[in-house]
């Protein structure tokens, strides 16, 4: 399991949990722990939307002499 479980909130995994990068089991227990806690649902949900606008953004290359 997660080396974080001792500790009470999961705010330095949300990003991966956000972006199903932890074992299922690991992923449901973060899910749960976000039911209970609205600290780490309020950090879950701004790291959320940063993750949604990102993925919205259109990649694009950098004008000639941008890093001159």
């Amino acid at each position: 399991m997660l080396e974080l479980m001792s500790t009470k909130h999961y705010k330095s995994i949300l990003s991966a949990f956000v972006n199903h990068e932890l074992s299922k089991g690991e992923q449901q227990e973060v899910a749960e722990h976000l039911m209970q806690c609205a600290d780490c649902r309020n950090e879950h949900d701004r790291i959320k939307l940063g993750a949604t606008f990102a993925g919205k953004m259109s990649q694009s290359d950098a004008p000639f002499g941008v890093w001159n």
